[in-house]
């Protein structure tokens, strides 16, 4: 089961590959994928993150079925035929991708240690291409989105000869769990962008 999880969370390190790399083996499938709404101006929902330095006390996060709502950097624009995909429109000359799947289940993936994130992406790389990538965590944040409970992780490593740098939300929702993976090649200049749409997630109740 976790390794299935883990090739979950490679879903948008593997769509790179398909659409840059010119791989033409089948893609392995998600739990689930869903397309964010996109709004025309950014809307920053996220708590104040609490001083790490206070006494911590126990929190109550929100664990409700929500529609996941972002605002994507101009530019980008739904892949053809890959549900929540999103390619610049200057593909293929900038591979940079964004993609959202969702993990059914109650399982919280936002407890999975750093290294077991790290040293189980490097399993995955291998399990699924034959290929040794070392992948390095540079950052693993626990944060707060729109009171849902979540993990905000940049890594870097390099993949068929390419550097890719990216920058990963979890968002723990109860009964699934929301992933946006934002990835460029290593010194395109998206990273700002990408952190900005990643500020501007929040959650939609339902309609009825």
């Amino acid at each position: 089961m976790k390794r299935k999880l883990m090739l979950l969370l490679l879903t948008g390190i593997m769509m790179v590959c398909f659409i840059g790399c010119g791989n033409s083996g089948k893609k392995e499938a998600v739990e689930s994928a869903a397309e964010p709404v996109v709004e025309a101006e950014a809307v920053d929902k996220n708590p104040t993150k609490p001083d790490t330095n206070e006494v911590a006390e126990e929190v109550t996060y929100i664990t409700e079925p929500a529609e996941l709502v972002c605002v994507l950097p101009d530019g980008f624009k739904a892949a053809a035929n890959e549900d929540g995909l999103y390619v610049h429109s200057s593909y293929p000359q900038d591979t940079s991708t964004i993609s959202y799947v969702i993990s059914d289940g109650t399982q919280d993936l936002t407890e999975i240690d750093m290294k077991d994130y790290e040293s189980d992406i490097e399993a995955s790389f291998y399990d699924t291409y034959g290929d040794e990538v070392d992948v390095t965590v540079t950052s693993y944040e626990n944060v707060v989105v729109d009171g849902r409970k979540g993990l905000k992780i940049k890594i870097s490593y390099e993949f068929k000869g390419i550097g890719y740098e990216q920058l990963i939300y979890m968002i723990y929702n109860g009964t699934e769990t929301h992933i946006m993976n934002y990835t460029q090649e290593a010194g395109k200049n998206w990273m700002e962008k990408f952190e900005e749409s990643g500020n501007s997630i929040w959650f939609k109740a339902f309609e009825e």
